[in-house]
């Protein structure tokens, strides 16, 4: 019964943002309304043994975006990804955002509601829609959590400082392994400075694993623009918890290069390293012992010289030792995707 009246949702949606759409448009108030969808072939293999359950044609995503002011100091964003709605979770699983943000000023405003665990990292800063290519600890640490985020700007915009209390992102993980529920949170504090060729993502995170105990990040994402075609990211991100060596025992490093030639092509390559030699089980999402690397590559092509349709060519490799056998990435593990991806604007 639920699955039905969630279809019949999604189906109201249009009709029922088109009376607020022309409610707001009366008051000079935008609302913003779209669809995106991926969908391509993928060839995966481990040892140079196909994986044959993720090989194929399939459907990669499909999500709706809803943004739009209240009045003139507030405003929402909405972001669900339909493709992970099924019985098994629940309607809010699979909604990524959904949070109402007040701006009394133009340097300060709240947000509230559910929104990504800030980070301070550009491997994840796309939406999932946008992402080929991560590290295994991006993949295993949850994004999206209930919170509040509060965000001071300097008058020139080029420094926003970032706060955040919210969920940890491993409640849920400790609740189904030890079959007991608890209250875990996560805080962060993130800087976003954008100073001419160099923009900086740096963050300090806290993240509750147990009920009392955190992991700590230090987060370094760094971005230069070499000219007008050339854009370089350096991710760094170092991981500790009070009883074990601060620098570089638990760690990921990450680098990506793109070349846009024009506004119709992309092309970039992209590495990444995650070691966890801490001797200890305090990250969750990178088990002790693990050592990996993924080299890989690609190319975005878009014919209608926008975002709203483009065709991808990706393909990756990782070699070392992944200790979590539920992990993502394996040894000599090998993926290739070939897709198309499309944007359906409502209002």
């Amino acid at each position: 019964m639920r699955k039905y009246l969630l279809l019949l949702l999604v189906l109201a949606m249009p009709g029922a943002v088109k009376a607020q759409d022309e409610a707001l448009i009366k008051h000079n108030l935008p609302v913003h309304l779209k669809f995106e969808a991926r969908g391509e072939y993928d060839h995966e293999a481990v040892e140079g043994e196909t994986v044959h359950e993720n090989t194929g044609l399939r459907g990669y995503i499909l999500d709706v975006k809803l943004e739009g002011d209240i009045s003139r100091h507030f405003s929402y964003k909405y972001r669900q990804r339909l493709n992970m709605m099924n019985k098994n979770s629940s309607f809010f699983d699979s909604v990524d955002w959904l949070y109402l943000q007040w701006a009394p000023t133009k340097n300060f405003s709240l947000m509230a509601g559910k929104w990504v665990v800030l980070t301070g990292s550009w491997e994840c800063e796309p939406p999932p829609v946008d992402i080929f290519q991560v590290s295994e600890f991006a993949m295993n640490r949850p994004a999206y959590q209930w919170g509040l985020v509060g965000n001071l700007t300097t008058n020139d915009k080029r420094s926003t400082v970032m706060l955040q209390f919210a969920q940890s992102p491993y409640r849920d993980l400790y609740q189904t392994t030890t079959g007991k529920g608890a209250q875990m949170f996560a805080y962060s504090a993130v800087w976003d400075g954008n100073y001419g060729p160099y923009h900086a993502l740096w963050s300090v995170n806290f993240d509750e694993y147990e009920p009392g105990k955190f992991q700590n990040l230090l987060a370094l994402g760094n971005r230069i623009n070499l000219g007008e075609h050339v854009q370089c990211d350096i991710d760094f991100m170092n991981r500790y918890a009070p009883d074990q060596s601060f620098f570089l025992k638990d760690w990921s490093i990450a680098g990506k290069l793109s070349y846009m030639p024009n506004k119709r092509v992309k092309v970039w390559a992209r590495a990444s390293y995650d070691g966890n030699k801490s001797g200890t089980d305090h990250d969750k999402a990178l088990l002790d012992g693990t050592s990996l690397t993924r080299v890989g590559g690609g190319i975005e092509y878009y014919p209608l010289k926008n975002d709203q349709l483009r065709l991808h060519g990706h393909y990756s490799y990782t070699f070392g030792e992944n200790m979590n056998p539920n992990g993502v990435l394996k040894s000599d593990h090998s993926q290739l995707s070939l897709g198309v991806t499309w944007i359906m604007k409502v209002l």
